[in-house]
C-alpha cells in the first residue's frame, strides 16, 4: 500500500502525465498490442546461448540419426569396395588349392608305355593263362608253382599291399601297392599291372610322385642297394644305372631275360605340374630270401 503511494507521488512531482489505457486511441493500442506480441518471441532469442530444452533435445536426436546414416553410407561403400579383393581371394585360393592338388596327384602313369587293353601272360602273374587281368581277378590266391617256369606269387588285387621298398642310402621308405590308379600313388608307390613280380625273373616296374615317396629319387647313385620286401619274400637289388627318357617311355616296361627292378618317376624334379619327362632307376637282383 505505502509503496504504491510513493509511486504515485514521485510520478507527480516528476511531471510524468498518466496515460490511461483505456481511452488511448486504437493506433496507440495496436502499436502496443503488437509490440506485447511480439516480445515473447523476443525473450526467446534475446537471450544468448539460451536454447528452450525441448528444442536442444530434438536438435541432439536429429543429429545422432544423420551421424548415424552418413557412417552406415560408408559403410555400405566400403563393402561394395571389397567385394572384388574378396572375389579375387577367393579365387586365388582355390586356384592354389587346385594346383597344388594336381601337383601332388599327378598320374604318373597317365601317359605310359603299355596299352592297358594288353592282356596279361601266363608267366607275368602265375594265373591260368587266360590272357585278360579282368579274367583272373576272382581267382583265389595262387598257392603252387606252375610247371616250374616261374615263381607263383600271391595274386593282389588292384589297390592290395604287396609289401614296402627300402633304400637306406636316401632315406626312401615308402609301402607299394598293385596298380597304377591315382589311389595307389596316393598311398604310396604302384606296381604296374602289366609287369612281373620280385622273384619270378623279369622285369618289376614300379612307380610313385617324385613330389612325395620319390622325393630323395634323384639321389640315388650306381651301386646303392635296395631291399624289396613282399609278403613272401626279401629281395635286394643294386643300382645299376639312371637313365632320363624324353618323348618315348617304351624302354621302361621292356621284357628282360633276366630279373630287373625298374622304378621311375617323373622329371624334372623341380618341374610345376605335369612334368614331361621320367627318369628311370635300373636295378640288378643280387640277392633273394623266400618265405618257408
Amino acid at each position: 500500500m505505502h509503496v504504491n503511494q510513493d509511486a504515485a507521488d514521485f510520478v507527480a512531482l516528476s511531471g510524468i502525465k498518466r496515460v490511461d489505457l483505456s481511452t488511448t486511441s486504437p493506433s496507440i493500442k495496436s502499436a502496443e498490442a503488437s509490440t506485447s506480441n511480439t516480445s515473447p518471441m523476443r525473450f526467446l532469442h534475446d537471450s544468448e546461448g539460451s536454447t528452450s530444452p525441448h528444442k536442444t533435445a530434438r536438435g541432439n536426436q536429429s543429429n545422432g540419426f544423420h551421424f548415424t546414416k552418413f557412417h552406415m553410407h560408408k559403410f555400405k561403400r566400403l563393402l561394395i569396395a571389397m567385394i572384388p579383393f574378396v572375389l579375387f581371394t577367393a579365387g586365388l585360393a582355390l586356384v592354389s588349392v587346385g594346383i597344388f592338388s594336381y601337383v601332388e596327384n599327378e598320374s604318373i602313369l597317365a601317359v605310359f608305355i603299355v596299352s592297358r587293353d594288353k592282356g596279361t601272360s601266363l608267366g607275368q602273374h602265375g594265373a591260368d593263362g587266360s590272357g585278360s587281368p579282368l579274367s583272373v581277378v576272382n581267382k583265389a590266391v595262387v598257392a603252387a608253382p606252375l610247371s616250374g617256369e616261374r615263381l607263383v606269387t600271391p595274386f593282389y588285387y588292384d589297390g592290395d599291399l604287396i609289401g614296402a621298398i627300402r633304400i637306406s642310402s636316401v632315406d626312401i621308405d615308402v609301402n607299394v601297392y598293385q596298380g597304377d590308379t591315382k589311389d595307389s600313388l596316393t598311398l604310396g608307390a604302384g606296381h604296374y599291372f602289366g609287369s612281373f613280380f620280385p622273384g619270378q625273373g623279369g622285369n618289376v616296374v614300379i612307380a610313385s610322385h617324385r613330389t612325395s615317396y620319390f622325393r630323395n629319387f634323384e639321389y640315388l647313385k650306381t651301386g646303392d642297394l635296395v631291399e624289396f620286401e613282399t609278403s613272401y619274400g626279401l629281395f635286394t637289388y643294386k643300382v645299376r644305372e639312371t637313365e632320363i627318357l624324353e618323348n618315348d617311355f617304351s624302354s621302361v616296361a621292356v621284357d628282360t631275360d633276366q630279373e630287373q627292378l625298374t622304378m621311375y618317376t617323373c622329371y624334372p624334379f623341380t618341374f610345376i605340374g605335369n612334368a614331361p619327362d621320367r627318369y628311370v632307376v635300373r636295378c640288378d637282383l643280387v640277392e633273394s630270401e623266400l618265405n618257408t
